[in-house]
């Protein structure tokens, strides 16, 4: 990928993430990070509403894309997990609901549609 790829391509994926970000916010999250690295991967968004909290996987597509299961294989789920640990590990206040959710982006500004997975996959897949 060229250097103007490259750079459209993060863009894209900061202004999904921040889109993504504002998405759990009207649900009454607060963002707590965002491309926090803990355990050897980078947790795109990190929120949390009364002792709920999630780590958002964030990825952009296409419309005819691949799917949620192409786009997060098992290697990629695995370094998630780990990061959800360590920082669970590294913040020790109790949560009492704690997942790892995908949101997939679709389009852009106003066309942009956003789709939430909660709980989309766990440690033991």
């Amino acid at each position: 990928m060229d250097a103007d790829r490259r750079r459209l391509a993060q863009e894209a994926g900061a202004s999904a993430e921040e889109a993504v970000g504002d998405w759990y916010v009207r649900r009454g999250f607060r963002v707590l990070a965002r491309n926090h690295r803990a355990g050897g991967s980078e947790l795109d968004l990190i929120v949390e509403r009364d002792g709920d909290l999630r780590f958002v996987e964030v990825k952009q597509r296409g419309r005819g894309d691949c799917t949620l299961w192409e786009s997060i294989d098992r290697r990629k789920r695995a370094r998630l997990v780990r990061g959800a640990e360590a920082f669970l590990q590294a913040h020790s206040r109790p949560y009492r609901y704690v997942s790892l959710d995908v949101a997939l982006v679709f389009g852009h500004d106003q066309d942009r549609q956003i789709e939430v997975l909660e709980s989309a996959f766990d440690a033991a897949q």
